[in-house]
């Protein structure tokens, strides 16, 4: 005699005797799926595309992947000033003559020459 054999499969699974079909386990839940009931989460991975986690889960367990983790895709550097001039520092910082070549004007005792401010008309 013959004893079968019955295996539980799950309130998720429905077998079909005339077209057997695999069966598959959720990643998360552990529950048992046919083949064509599950489907791939999906996640940010360091790049602005979606990329394939390889976990296949349930619709219950199915997250929806979050836009905080995508990563911040920066604009372009703008286009750099044609013909730019570099700012006359060492004339704006000092309070001392100097020459168009940076040079500084000296007496003949070598002391700086200093330029005295506006007087303000009271």
């Amino acid at each position: 005699m013959t004893v079968g054999y019955y295996r539980f499969r799950g309130k998720y699974f429905e077998m079909d005797g005339e077209s057997p079909r695999a069966e598959i386990v959720c990643g998360r839940c552990g529950f048992r799926y046919n083949v064509g009931q599950l489907m791939e989460q999906y996640d940010y991975q360091g790049s602005s595309q979606l990329q394939g986690t390889n976990i296949f889960v349930c619709t219950r367990c199915y997250d929806e992947p979050q836009p905080q983790t995508s990563p911040y895709v920066l604009r372009p550097d703008p286009d750099p000033a044609y013909n730019a001039r570099p700012e006359p520092y060492v004339v704006d910082e000092t309070n001392w003559l100097t020459t168009e070549g940076g040079d500084i004007i000296d007496t003949q005792e070598d002391e700086h020459i200093i330029s005295s401010p506006p007087e303000s008309e009271e």
